[in-house]
């Protein structure tokens, strides 16, 4: 039985306005220097590579990241970098390069990583990232790596685990590039929260019947995946997905031990995440369909445009039928905010953290974190702030009001239109008339 080829999908679409002014829509953070020399890009790119017979990379971005992209990999094939018709989140652009990848490969397994991860252990992330990728090759399912959560973040979605996953049956064979889409929908059962969850559907790349997923249409569990290994390394079911939580709704999860952080990272066959488009979301399933039977952009491109912003856990995790999820076993977190920045720079004996290019003293201070480019910067006698300070703009707030910060960005983006428009009608031109004298 052949091997499905295994590829990986890094997301660097995003614009990281919480990182601003260090971020911007000319700079989105996927491709700051953070820590060290690589961009958060460069940084994802050697993780994926590091991954076990990893065959391609592609890279998904809008079109005013295009050469910024091939700038920072110049590794990265052309065929292999998805252009974005325009900023849609991460569900259109998932759907988007299926299509791609379904004209390339048929099906393949897929690793979908967002460029914009703090994962210093690539060991670890590469071992977690082989046994996530052996469940999806294997199973009708989709999994995601699960943090194990060290606080009460109330920052990030949950996923409630239920019990672990039995063995697997064996992989079912790989369909060619030119094998035809057949769609079978079916309505997912209710879940308790109102989330939805359980039922089945046919594969549309490798039609596959709706039995095989999870097993009767109301939700009962079929064996499925998988064993990847022992205790910590099998995969398990998860029970649902959960919006950032309230501080109370945090601690509990925490002490609990049943809730892991929501990455934003999967693996998946592509045709079965194909299958969940055609099931959950059929207007996404349509974009690949027309991608992948190799349709011009101009023919599919309305469709794009007509798509939802929508992220991919609101469009088809929170409504799949047969969701895995893999415990990571390494450090990790979001880099989209500056506290997240604050938690891993390099520390000084009182809490303080300087970054970026420019020289920067910080005297009489503590818990204070400073990026300082193009400019120099000083800080004195302050406790638990951020400053940065870019040629964009400068920053300074207390750790504590972060939150706020794009409702401030909004205010200041008025205040800028407002300086730009001209203020009533303009003056009227003062005509001087010269004396005339005779010759």
């Amino acid at each position: 039985m052949p091997s499905l080829p295994r590829v990986a999908v890094i997301l660097a679409g995003g614009e990281g306005r919480r990182l601003w002014p260090a971020s911007t829509p000319q700079r989105p953070k996927q491709f700051l220097r953070l820590f060290g020399g690589r961009t958060l890009l460069e940084a994802t790119w050697e993780r994926a590579r590091a991954v076990p017979d990893l065959e391609d990379v592609w890279v998904v971005t809008g079109a005013p990241y295009a050469e910024l992209t091939r700038s920072a990999l110049p590794d990265l094939p052309a065929e292999h970098l998805v252009i974005e018709p325009s900023a849609k989140n991460t569900a259109p652009a998932l759907a988007l390069v299926t299509g791609y990848l379904s004209r390339r490969y048929g099906d393949a397994a897929v690793l979908v990583l967002p460029a914009d991860h703090y994962i210093p252990d690539v060991a670890a992330f590469a071992a977690a990232a082989d046994r996530a990728l052996a469940v999806a090759a294997s199973q009708d399912a989709l999994v995601t790596f699960g943090i194990e959560p060290t606080r009460p973040e109330t920052q990030y979605g949950y996923i409630e685990l239920d019990e672990p996953a039995p063995p697997a049956p064996p992989a079912p064979p790989a369909p060619s590039p030119a094998t035809p889409a057949s769609p079978a929908v079916a309505a997912p059962a209710s879940r308790q929260d109102g989330r939805v969850a359980g039922g089945g559907a046919g594969d549309p790349a490798a039609d596959h019947g709706a039995a095989s997923r999870m097993g009767s249409r109301d939700g009962a569990a079929a064996s499925g995946p998988v064993s990847a290994g022992g205790g910590a390394d099998r995969a398990c079911r998860v029970r649902r997905f959960v919006e950032k939580p309230g501080p109370e709704q945090a601690a509990a999860f925490l002490a609990s031990g049943r809730y892991l952080w929501n990455s934003g990272m999967f693996a998946w066959r592509n045709a079965v995440f194909r299958a969940e488009l055609e099931a959950v979301a059929p207007e996404l399933a349509r974009l690949a369909r027309r991608v992948a039977a190799g349709e011009a952009q101009a023919a599919w491109e309305p469709d794009w445009h007509a798509l939802p912003a929508i992220s991919v856990d609101y469009a088809v995790l929170e409504r799949a039928r047969s969701i895995y999820c893999i415990r990571a076993g390494f450090a990790w977190d979001d880099l989209g905010s500056w506290l997240a920045v604050d938690r891993h720079g390099p520390r000084d004996a009182h809490g303080n953290v300087v970054l970026g290019g420019a020289p920067a003293v910080v005297q009489r201070s503590s818990g204070v974190t400073v990026l300082a480019e193009d400019v120099p910067a000083v800080v004195m006698g302050v406790r638990d702030l951020i400053l940065a300070a870019t040629r964009d703009g400068v920053l300074v707030a207390g750790k504590d009001s972060l939150a706020g910060l794009r409702q401030a960005l909004d205010a200041l983006a008025a205040r800028l239109r407002d300086a730009e428009r001209p203020c009533g009608p303009p003056p009227a031109p003062v005509v001087r008339r010269m004396p005339v004298t005779d010759p």
